[in-house]
Parts: structure tokens; C-alpha cells; sequence
């Protein structure tokens, strides 16, 4: 790669906006093999205290890679997405995400470099708002291979 991946720190990636439904949180639940009734049934969730059904934590990734092209902003800063990895994510909660939400996502990229001679990494920022109020933030680390090292 012949671009300096340090002038990618700061910029500014598209924010969008996304709806938190029931369907979505039990169909997320379910696959990841959760059995708690407050994340199926409403009435469940209300006994306990909750305003509706809660989305499991790691649903957050589901507001992220749901987006009509999660990996548009590697194209747009002109790397190449075919040799992208997901590398890790850490989500920080500051509030539970409920069905009826509407959340609006916003990303940034925090840092970025070369590692290990042979690939470049993106570090995104992604906040995730309800209104005014952040409710969760998650830190991302996109690993990208140079290609002409492949043998």
C-alpha cells in the first residue's frame, strides 16, 4: 500500500440511523442460543422493569454490519476490501438498548498504522446515540493484508 494510513486519524465516516425492532432482538437472541424470556416477550420485559424487550449486549454489531455496505469506507479511503479482516471489538454500555429505539450510528477512525510489515489496521470509533444520549460506543480494528506480499 502506497498511502500513509496515519492520514486516515480523525476522518469523519457516514453516520446512519437505525430502528431497534422486537423481530430483530429475538431473531439475535435466538441465534445466539439465548433462552431468557425477557428478550422474546414483552410482558416479561415490563414485569422486570424495562420499558420493552432489551437487546442482548453484543446486538450493537448488528446496528454496524446491518448497513447497507459496512465496508464501503474501506473503498472510499482506497483500500482494497478483499483482503480485510475484522480484527477485534470492545463495546463500553452506557444504557440498555430497548426494541422501539431509534439509534443513529456514527463513526470515526482513531488510529492507524502498519503492523507486522504486511498490513495496514483502521481503528473505528462507533457511537451509538438515542436522541442526545450516547447509550454505547465500540471500538473496531480492521486489519487490511497488502496484497502484493500474497504468494
Amino acid at each position: 500500500m502506497s498511502t500513509e494510513p496515519t492520514q486516515f486519524i480523525g476522518r469523519q465516516l457516514e453516520s446512519f440511523d437505525r430502528h431497534v425492532t422486537r423481530q430483530a432482538v429475538g431473531e439475535f437472541a435466538a441465534a445466539t442460543g439465548e433462552t431468557d424470556p425477557m428478550y422474546f416477550d414483552v410482558a416479561v420485559a415490563r414485569e422486570l422493569g424495562m420499558k420493552d424487550i432489551p437487546a442482548p449486549p453484543t446486538f450493537m454489531i448488528t446496528l454496524e454490519i446491518d448497513h447497507r455496505d459496512i465496508l464501503r469506507f474501506i473503498r472510499e479511503l482506497g483500500l482494497d476490501t478483499t483482503m480485510v479482516l475484522h480484527g477485534e471489538q470492545a463495546f463500553h454500555f452506557r444504557s440498555l438498548v430497548y426494541a422501539g429505539d431509534a439509534i443513529q450510528v456514527r463513526r470515526r477512525i482513531t488510529d492507524a498504522g502498519f503492523k507486522g510489515g504486511t498490513m495496514t489496521y483502521l481503528v473505528t470509533l462507533n457511537t451509538f446515540h438515542r436522541g442526545d444520549e450516547v447509550v454505547a460506543t465500540s471500538e473496531c480494528t480492521w486489519l487490511i493484508k497488502d496484497r502484493q506480499v500474497i504468494r
